[in-house]
This record gives C-alpha cells, sequence and structure tokens, in this order.
C-alpha cells in the first residue's frame, strides 16, 4: 500500500538531488523545479551547479563530493543519505499539516525516499539512469523506490522497459526538456555558416564510458587526413580534473577546448555535427541530452545505437553508431559535410525534430501528471 495523502494545508515541494554539477539530470530538474508553483524547497549538496541559485526557492545544502575510490565513494554516498534523510525528515514534519510532495531526483538519494514513506508524503521517483553499480546497490535503490514511491517518472521508453516497476501503477515517460536558453529559431540558424566552419562539438564529463578518448582518437583521424573539421571539446569537470586530465592526455591541434563555458548554445550554433561517444558496455544513455540540445540548434547528431539515444535519431536526421567505430563516424562526418544540401536535409529534419522536446510540452506533462498524483 503506497502512500496517504492528507491534504490540509498548502502545498510544498521538495526536490532532492544528491549531487549538484552540470550534468544532464540536475539540469532537467531545474527545468522542473521553475515550472512547478508555490513553495519549493531545493536538497542538494553545498556544490556549484545548475541547481544553485533558483529564484524564490529556499535551500537545505550537505557535503558531498564524488571520489575516485571506490570505498571512499559508497562511505560518502552512504553518509550523505544520511543527512539528506535527517533533512527532509526534519522538513516535512514541521510542515506535517500542508500538502507536501517530494521529488527524488535519480535512483541514489534513497534516504529522502525513506523519510517520505515515513512521515506518508506523496512521492515521484523521477528515474534517468538505469547502469548503477555494483549490482546490489542498483537492487537495494529498485527495492526502496518499490517500497516507498507513489510514481515514477521515466526520461524516454527505453528506460520505462528497462526498469519498470512491477509493484507501482503509476509510471510515466516523459522527455526531458530542452532549456529555452539552449534553443534557437531556425530563422536564426546560419546552416550555411555551419555547413561552411566544419565544426564537430562533444560535450562530457571526464568519466571514462563518457568516450573522450574515442572523441580524441577521431580528430585525430581526422587530422591526419587533412579534413579541415575542428573539433570542439566541451568538459563538465573542475579546474582540478581538468589539470590532470590534460598533464596525461596530449591533444591534436584540430581539437579546442572548453569547460564549463557560459553560452553553451553559441557552441551549438557554429557546429554542424553533435556527438555522443558512450560505451554502452559501460554506460547506458537513457536519453542524450547533449544529442537533443544540438539537433535544437541545428547540429546533425551522432549517438550511440541502445539507449534513448535511438529515439532521438533516425534516418533522416542523424546517425547511430557504437562508439569505436571511429572510421564509421569520421565517413558520416565527411558524408554530411561534402555537399551543402545533404547537411542541410539532416539539419533541417534535426531541428524539426527537436520540437517534441520543448519546454511548453514538458511543462504541461508535468504538470498534468502533478495534478494527477495529488
Amino acid at each position: 500500500m503506497k502512500n496517504e495523502i492528507n491534504i490540509v494545508g498548502e502545498r510544498k515541494y521538495y526536490f532532492v538531488h544528491l549531487y549538484n554539477d552540470f550534468s544532464g539530470s540536475p539540469r532537467v530538474l531545474r527545468e522542473m523545479v521553475e515550472i512547478l508553483p508555490g513553495n519549493r524547497h531545493v536538497i542538494t549538496s553545498n556544490t556549484n551547479g545548475i541547481l544553485s541559485g533558483i529564484n524564490d526557492v529556499k535551500y537545505s545544502h550537505f557535503n558531498y563530493l564524488p571520489a575516485s575510490n571506490l570505498v571512499v565513494k559508497l562511505l560518502a554516498y552512504l553518509i550523505a543519505n544520511m543527512k539528506i534523510f535527517f533533512i527532509l525528515l526534519r522538513l516535512l514534519r514541521e510542515n506535517k499539516r500542508d500538502s507536501n510532495y517530494v521529488i527524488v531526483n535519480t535512483m541514489l538519494p534513497f534516504g529522502a525516499m525513506l523519510a517520505s514513506k515515513i512521515t506518508k508524503s506523496t512521492l515521484t521517483s523521477y528515474v534517468h539512469e538505469t547502469s548503477i553499480k555494483p549490482f546490489i546497490l542498483k537492487k537495494f535503490l529498485r527495492k526502496i523506490i518499490e517500497l516507498c514511491a507513489d510514481n515514477v517518472v521515466f526520461v524516454s521508453k527505453f528506460l520505462y522497459e528497462k526498469e519498470f516497476f512491477k509493484q507501482i501503477s503509476k509510471q510515466q515517460v516523459i522527455y526531458n526538456p530542452l532549456s529555452p536558453h539552449l534553443i534557437s529559431e531556425s530563422k536564426d540558424i546560419d546552416f550555411l555558416a555551419k555547413f561552411n566552419d566544419r565544426n564537430v562539438i562533444f560535450i562530457s564529463s571526464l568519466l571514462e564510458c563518457k568516450g573522450v578518448k574515442d572523441f580524441i582518437q577521431i580528430a585525430e583521424l581526422s587530422f591526419s587526413a587533412n579534413d579541415n573539421i575542428v573539433f570542439t571539446l566541451v568538459l563538465n569537470c573542475t579546474e582540478k580534473q581538468l589539470h590532470d586530465f590534460l598533464k596525461d592526455t596530449p591533444l591534436p591541434e584540430n581539437i579546442v577546448l572548453f569547460r564549463r563555458p557560459a553560452d553553451l548554445r553559441r557552441l551549438y550554433l557554429s557546429s554542424a555535427i553533435v556527438l555522443n561517444l558512450t560505451n554502452p558496455n559501460q554506460w547506458l544513455e537513457t536519453f542524450g541530452l547533449t544529442l537533443a540540445e544540438g539537433m535544437a540548434n541545428g547540429s546533425i547528431p551522432i549517438g550511440p545505437e541502445l539507449g534513448g539515444p535511438v529515439e532521438l535519431i533516425d534516418e533522416t536526421c542523424g546517425f547511430n553508431i557504437i562508439h569505436s567505430d571511429h572510421a564509421s563516424i569520421r565517413n558520416k562526418i565527411l558524408y554530411v559535410l561534402s555537399d551543402v544540401e545533404i547537411f542541410e536535409f539532416y539539419a533541417k529534419n534535426a531541428k524539426a525534430k527537436s520540437e517534441v522536446f520543448s519546454l511548453e510540452v514538458y511543462k504541461d506533462r508535468i504538470l498534468n501528471f502533478i495534478d494527477n498524483s495529488l
């Protein structure tokens, strides 16, 4: 039996996210926070990230920073969840006469789920991921969600089919929205300039599974062949992480590097192609937000053959190629840059397909979902 809802006072939303950085899942949560009206409270790590500084929102923070050592990482994760549990439990008990609605972003903040269960608060589990390791942790998190959640939102059909919860009656696919700040109107996209600039963009963290090494090797292959293509590498990492990375990794001359740029839309606008090179044997992409953002700016997507990106890309707007097939990826890049008519065919179709990921579509679906959950 799921949580019984007792609506007495005003509706209050509590948004819980483990690690506040500039990656896709907190970016999507921020759009949700800004959409929902009324009293909102964000509980997340005390790091600088996309969830920082939202207007008219209250915050509770805790110390958390992922470590490279697995044992230390798991210990920090457990401690963070204990802090989340007590922070949220206190807030929900202090406001027990209100209609408390908790949104837990990703499977990871299980402490928030337990606090919601204890206080009989309505809980939405916002599921973004499937590749959680070790397996015993994922099994534990799935059990907690089935025990505590009233409903589940999945970011793609692929993820819904992969992670469906048998014990939860209300589960829905709601595609991630694209921030209006990262979308260009068709009239503002200079397709000819994009074609002539011959720029390929790749946005990633430094996690091994994300394919930074593959990107560098594709750029090296292109540089050796004198393709005259610029490869733009945009990294979501700290200054220290970047310093350590560059110390051990030489970059070819045709790579331009940015770290957490302020104007990401400008980079998309100047890029003909956007890449996602995630290794599906290590991590399954459940949506492919950077691909969709690139498409919204007229960039042609090349992404994995498995996971959420397959829902984004069809044969009229881009290509699905395994990350390790560098020659095929280079050949497709050369193909669409060989003729402006070919390029515009794919680029304009990519732009058109991105419309389904608009913030307005997302807003309507989220508001309906929330209203029907109370």
